[in-house]
């Protein structure tokens, strides 16, 4: 354009002299949006002001604050502009219910047995349950017993015939099922 009116020839002319397609002369520059700038420099700061935020937390800001913008724009403007993902937190320890700080460990055999009831079907559709009770130092199944039901009185059971065969256990880890928080196994 600058060319043609330098030397107020035509486009075709001009063109055929630099050794250009015409249709590259039509299409306007791409300036950069002015909105889009100030896109970049709010995310910018919202960035510096909070170090913890990802790009979700400041795209919430944002539309809070009357910007219309999409989600994936500002993914894509956050990685354009190289902003920092956020630093992982460092995760609290859970508290036990006890107060207890750690988790009791097996130290030596018979001090932590664990118990479990799994489920399977037979061939003929019909439910099979198994009660087992481990000893969690040696990793040793103490006992199973199988049948069509499981309650709280067989555990009590299995929990006898157990300790007439090894010493006391000072804990038993158990899930939170019907076998397990039933009154007669916790009495015993």
């Amino acid at each position: 354009m600058i060319l043609q009116e330098c030397y107020r020839a035509c486009e075709r002319l001009v063109c055929r002299m630099v050794w250009q397609h015409r249709s590259t002369q039509r299409h306007p520059i791409k300036v950069v949006d002015l909105e889009e700038t100030m896109l970049r420099k709010r995310l910018r700061d919202v960035a510096d002001e909070n170090i913890r935020w990802s790009r979700r937390m400041a795209y919430r800001l944002l539309r809070r604050e009357g910007w219309t913008v999409n989600h994936k724009r500002v993914q894509q403007l956050w990685r354009e502009e190289g902003l920092p993902r956020p630093t992982p937190r460092k995760r609290k320890r859970e508290r036990h219910a006890d107060g207890s700080v750690g988790r009791h460990r097996a130290e030596h055999p018979h001090r932590v047995w664990a118990m479990d009831v799994q489920f399977d079907a037979t061939a003929e559709s019909r439910r099979v349950k198994f009660l087992n009770v481990i000893n969690e130092h040696s990793r040793l199944c103490l006992a199973i017993r199988v049948g069509r039901g499981c309650k709280a009185k067989d555990g009590v059971a299995v929990f006898e015939e157990l300790t007439r065969h090894y010493p006391a256990q000072a804990l038993i880890r158990s899930g939170n099922g019907p076998v397990f928080i039933a009154q007669d196994l916790l009495d015993w």
